[in-house]
């Protein structure tokens, strides 16, 4: 999953990227209003971390502006400023929700959780798939009731992939939420298919009923 942190305090910005990074995120850091809008509308984002108070901007002007082209990104607003109309604008402006500084990781983290699940149509923490079950919490996944040991790129594909189980996911979106900056067009498709085969072997383990299908010139999808 990818991330998107606007937040002018750069040791914040930081730690708030360290607290994503332990959660499998691939996280982009922007420190003002303009540069971030650069990024919203060249790149895609599963979530934006927006603060309100910005040098250039305030994160209401970004919000308005990115519902305006109508990217639908989720937006959680970051943010020092406790008023109740600051809020209320904030939610009636696009935002999916709204958090105080200061405030805990675990906080932090259960409402990127919340809103992750309310956009991809889930109200559970675990997601069940047939035989498979992903467990967004604790970031484990099941097979047959066994667990499946993926390694951290392993288990950010997989867990896109159930994420989006409605449609099939091209290789470059997949490739540009798990590398995000560092993607590289001509040479990561490979590490996608690398990956997804190093997935699907160690499903086999278990049956021998694929749970990766692929769409031919496309990418894949989950079945």
């Amino acid at each position: 999953m990818r991330a998107l942190i606007v937040e002018d305090e750069k040791n914040l910005a930081k730690e708030l990227k360290k607290i994503l990074e332990n959660e499998k995120f691939s996280v982009s850091l922007e420190f003002n209003g303009e540069k971030a809008i650069d990024k919203i509308l060249g790149e895609q984002f599963d979530i934006i971390i927006l603060d309100i108070m910005l040098p250039d901007m305030d994160g209401f002007e970004i919000l308005k502006f990115i519902r305006e082209e109508e990217i639908k990104t989720p937006v959680l607003f970051l943010t020092a400023k406790s008023a109740l109309e600051d809020r209320v604008k904030g939610l009636d402006l696009g935002a999916d929700d709204y958090i105080i500084k200061p405030f805990s990781s675990s906080e932090l983290i259960a409402r990127v959780r919340a809103i992750i699940r309310r956009v991809s149509g889930e109200r559970s923490n675990i997601i069940n798939i047939g035989k498979l079950k992903l467990n967004i919490k604790t970031k484990e996944i099941f097979f047959n009731y066994r667990p499946v040991n993926l390694t951290p790129k392993e288990y950010s594909i997989l867990e896109f992939l159930i994420l989006n189980k409605e449609k099939p996911v091209s290789k470059y979106d997949i490739a540009e939420h798990i590398w995000g900056d560092s993607y590289d067009i001509l040479s990561t498709s490979n590490f996608v298919e690398v990956h997804i085969k190093n997935i699907r072997k160690k499903f086999l383990k278990y049956s021998k009923k694929q749970v990766i299908e692929t769409v031919r010139g496309f990418g894949y999808k989950i079945i």
